[in-house]
């Protein structure tokens, strides 16, 4: 029984608190208060851009209850009704469906028709699944440009399969799809995803690098990495590569080397060399042997120059 304490005012004056609390403490929560109380927080919490990953946590928790009583239901109910625009419009979608549920309440036909709304209003991974299965149903030759830029989350839980099925050939999508706000990639398909991109004939430039991200470049074969052009990095923002692999960084570091060059044979560095000393010290790894030099000697991962 839901206590006065567990009220639908009580969780309102708990601020995001909510993004955090566990199945145990929103089974005391009727589901009417819960209803109430999403169609605001959730508005807001979308409206704030709160990462992905803690609205599913929400969800997740939220419904465990809900799942369970759904689990065996083999028709959309008559008290929830086939989706439509108009549900999906409602800032409480989809709470109220479990993952059968919905299966069975979603048409193909509704999700070609509203893609972006669905995507942006299910953060639920099983029925992000749903999505993907009913589009690629009705697009069994693979989705468009178009489609996948406005993927979103659920595209993280796409299969290899249905990857390969995607067009990935502008800048545009590439860069939606390595939102980190949507969630973090596995490497496999972080790999698939560019290799894609780059056989539509695009390659690494500066802004390409941006999106991609270091801890997503570092999925790559060393090839591609080996292939940047000196300008695409000189370009592009300092790409964070702390985690990548030993072969990575001095790919890598060889590409900066050249891009940020330093003359190692004078005795005292110029503004130029320390200006590429700065550009260069994220391509660096922590087990150079490698010095700079100034009244002090300070061991940055960097050769050896003397600096004014």
């Amino acid at each position: 029984m839901e206590t006065q304490a567990h009220g639908l005012k009580t969780l309102e004056q708990l601020d995001i608190l909510p993004l955090y609390l566990p199945e145990n403490f929103w089974k005391h929560i009727s589901t009417r208060n819960k209803s109430k109380f999403l169609k605001k927080f959730m508005k807001k919490r979308r409206t704030n851009k709160t990462m992905k990953r803690k609205l599913k946590k929400l969800f997740k928790e939220c419904t465990m209850s809900l799942r369970s009583k759904r689990s065996t239901v083999n028709a959309c109910p008559d008290s929830l009704g086939n989706i439509t625009q108009v549900t999906i419009s409602n800032d409480t979608f989809p709470f109220g469906y479990g993952t059968t549920t919905f299966n069975h309440c979603l048409s193909a036909q509704v999700v070609m028709d509203n893609l972006a709304s669905l995507t942006e209003k299910v953060d639920d991974d099983d029925m992000q699944k749903v999505i993907l299965e009913k589009l690629h149903q009705a697009y069994p030759k693979g989705l468009s440009d178009q489609q996948v830029q406005v993927l979103r989350s659920v595209s993280r839980v796409a299969s290899m399969e249905q990857i390969n099925k995607w067009n990935i050939t502008t800048v545009d999508t590439l860069a939606a799809l390595m939102d980190n706000g949507n969630g973090e990639w596995d490497s496999d398909k972080t790999k698939v995803i560019v290799t894609k991109f780059l056989s539509a004939g695009n390659s690494l430039g500066a802004s390409e690098l941006n999106s991609i991200g270091g801890p997503n470049l570092c999925a790559l074969d060393l090839s591609v990495l080996q292939g940047i052009r000196n300008d695409s990095l000189r370009d592009a923002d300092a790409l964070e590569i702390t985690n990548c692999s030993s072969a990575h960084k001095v790919a890598f570091f060889a590409v900066a080397e050249n891009t940020f060059p330093i003359n190692f044979v004078q005795i005292r560095a110029t503004a130029d060399q320390l200006t590429s000393y700065q550009d260069i010290q994220t391509y660096l790894g922590k087990g150079s042997l490698f010095c700079i030099h100034t009244e002090k000697r300070w061991c940055l991962g960097c050769p050896v120059i003397n600096v004014i």
